[in-house]
C-alpha cells in the first residue's frame, strides 16, 4: 500500500510540475511548487515534496485522533461537563439549524460555556 501511495503522489507532483504554473492550483501541492526560489535556484525535487505531503497528511491524521482521544478523556474525567454537554448540544444544533447557519442564540460555538 505505501508503495501504490508512493507512486500516487508521485505521479500527480510529475503531472503538476509539467503542466507549469497554470496548473498549479490552489491547493497545498500548488503552493508548495510555486515556491522555487528563483535567486538561489534552489526548489525541492519530486521526492522530496512526496515526502513533504506525507508528512502533512500523516500530521493531519494524527492530530485529529489525538484532539478526539482527548476530547473523550477529559469527558471522561469530568462529569459535569459531560452532563453538561449532553444537554447543551442539541440545543446548540438545533438553534443552528433553525437559524440558517447563525448558532447559539446568533453566536458560534465558542458562546457553548462548559470548562
Amino acid at each position: 500500500a505505501k508503495v501504490k501511495i508512493l507512486e500516487l503522489l508521485g505521479r500527480i507532483v510529475e503531472e503538476r510540475r509539467k503542466a507549469g504554473d497554470e496548473a498549479a492550483g490552489n491547493d497545498v501541492l500548488g503552493s508548495i511548487l510555486s515556491k522555487d526560489d528563483e535567486k538561489t535556484k534552489l526548489s525541492l525535487t519530486d521526492d522530496q515534496i512526496v515526502g513533504l505531503l506525507i508528512s502533512i497528511i500523516y500530521a493531519g491524521y494524527e492530530t485529529v485522533s489525538t484532539t478526539m482521544m482527548m476530547a473523550v478523556k477529559y469527558l471522561h474525567d469530568n462529569p459535569k461537563a459531560l452532563r453538561e454537554i449532553k444537554v447543551t448540544i442539541p440545543t446548540f444544533l438545533t438553534e443552528l439549524f433553525m437559524n440558517r447557519g447563525e448558532g447559539y442564540g446568533g453566536k458560534d460555538a465558542t458562546a457553548i460555556n462548559i470548562l
